[in-house]
């Protein structure tokens, strides 16, 4: 990768919660048993953008550091003005097409408005546009699986999902900004990624649905 940084925007329920450690323990343990699929390079998170690229100008060290203090300004600004910030429904275990396993989510509007707004502020910073996602689900699997080994998934999710219950009303979320430190062409190892901020941006009342 060329000195250009690459950012990406994720939603994330808290590292502290049973939840997000109950994921990372259904990829660690899917790795073992299965090996390794697309959900492997990554830590658990709702994607809220694409990947955008920010460009160095003259002094490469000076202007990406810039940048990035530009970056956090504007996306501070978006969610400090919406706080608190209604979390998102976990809306159970997703199997829409062969290979792929999701974590449903329902996110309210106010996030995909942050997104909106930040993609707008940010044009003259960014080099490439920043793209909204959908903000509607968490991988757990994807890529070229047997269907047997999705179901067998499948079936775990579930009850990782029904034992998350009863955190469900005192989940937290975050929303946090990324650069990508580098990129893995290894199957099963993660891409790594350098957090620049961490916005706590619920009051812990998710819901859960089956």
């Amino acid at each position: 990768m060329s000195n250009s940084l690459y950012l990406i925007v994720y939603l994330e329920p808290s590292p502290a919660s049973s939840f997000y450690k109950s994921l990372s323990t259904f990829l660690a343990t899917s790795l073992t048993r299965f090996g390794p699929n697309g959900a492997h390079h990554y830590h658990p998170h709702c994607s809220m953008t694409g990947y955008f690229k920010v460009a160095p100008g003259g002094d490469d060290d000076l202007d990406l550091t810039s940048a990035k203090a530009t970056l956090i300004g504007i996306l501070d600004e978006q969610i400090s003005a919406r706080l608190p910030m209604p979390p998102p429904a976990i809306a159970g275990i997703i199997s829409y097409k062969p290979g792929v396993l999701l974590v449903g989510l329902e996110a309210p509007e106010v996030y995909h408005a942050v997104v909106k707004k930040f993609a707008e502020a940010s044009a003259e910073t960014t080099e490439d546009h920043v793209r909204e996602k959908r903000i509607d689900h968490i991988s757990l699997a994807y890529g070229d699986l047997n269907d047997g080994v999705v179901e067998e998934m499948e079936q775990e999710a579930r009850e990782l999902l029904k034992r998350e219950e009863e955190e469900a009303g005192v989940l937290e979320w975050d929303v946090v900004l990324y650069e990508v430190l580098s990129w893995s062409e290894t199957a099963g190892v993660t891409h790594q990624f350098g957090e620049l901020k961490r916005w706590r941006v619920t009051e812990g009342n998710s819901r859960v649905s089956a």
